[in-house]
């Protein structure tokens, strides 16, 4: 919680003057990979009102103005934004605002507000705008989705923790993940690593070392359950501390000692 609390002061809430002053920006992201088919139903997917919170809802609500854009809509906007116009270039990322939304919530509980990586992702949406050729004759959300992808991987790596993992890597990660999740629906059970490894065409080898890696380290700030006054490093032992039996033997043979002490007489003792 006090991850999030501290990346989510920061935060803006993406309002439309905010999101475009991210236009200014040239440094977004760097790089290029590999692309992804766009689900062309994200629209629905992300306007259930049951898996979003009220911020989410609203932000949904303010993007849900802009419209979808067709092959040749895109297509002619995309030759536009090559070219140097910097109103097609807002329209072509206005009009894929959902897709970042759709891409986000793979990524949530990751001790980042999903509104932050909405944000993340947006820089990436932008960014894959800047970088669209629209002459290679693929649609842009399966150009961009790399882009948001990297983007939001790279601010999960940045703040959520403590050992830097390589952004390619937690892409790997997340992707096994994915598998794990869809083999489980097909099997009825944990799939195997072997299962994992020739789903993913890595290794099996590869995939125990990034289901290692996947392990989310725990704060010793965490607190114990809803209870902020103790925290996780309050229930290990100090092994530098005598135990509260030792104390009370001690004190037991302290006070006999003492007792017996007084029932000697003078030369006795």
């Amino acid at each position: 919680m006090g991850g999030q609390q501290e990346y989510g002061s920061r935060r803006n809430h993406l309002s439309e003057p905010s999101l475009h002053s991210y236009f200014e920006d040239e440094d977004l992201c760097t790089g290029a990979g590999e692309e992804e088919e766009y689900n062309e139903e994200v629209e629905e997917e992300v306007t259930d009102e049951d898996s979003v919170d009220n911020a989410i809802r609203q932000y949904l609500s303010e993007i849900g103005r802009y419209p979808l854009l067709t092959a040749e809509q895109e297509m002619k906007i995309a030759q536009r934004v090559a070219e140097g116009n910097m109103e097609a270039q807002r329209q072509l990322v206005e009009a894929n605002l959902r897709l970042v939304v759709s891409i986000a919530k793979r990524y949530n509980n990751q001790g980042i507000f999903l509104l932050d990586l909405v944000q993340e992702g947006n820089l990436g949406l932008i960014r894959a705008a800047q970088k669209f050729d629209p002459s290679r004759g693929f649609r842009f959300s399966t150009y961009a989705t790399w882009w948001i992808r990297q983007a939001i991987s790279r601010a999960v790596a940045e703040h959520t923790r403590t050992i830097h993992i390589p952004v390619h890597v937690v892409e790997l990660i997340y992707k096994i993940k994915r598998i794990s999740r869809h083999l489980y629906q097909e099997l009825g059970r944990d799939p195997a690593p072997e299962e994992i490894a020739q789903a993913a065409r890595l290794t099996k080898e590869r995939v125990v070392e990034l289901q290692g890696m996947a392990e989310t380290p725990i704060s010793l700030d965490a607190p114990l359950i809803d209870d902020e006054q103790y925290h996780l490093a309050d229930t290990l032992e100090d092994t530098h501390a005598t135990a509260p039996a030792d104390v009370l033997t001690r004190q037991v043979l302290r006070d006999q000692i003492s007792s017996a002490m007084e029932a000697l007489n003078a030369r006795e003792r």
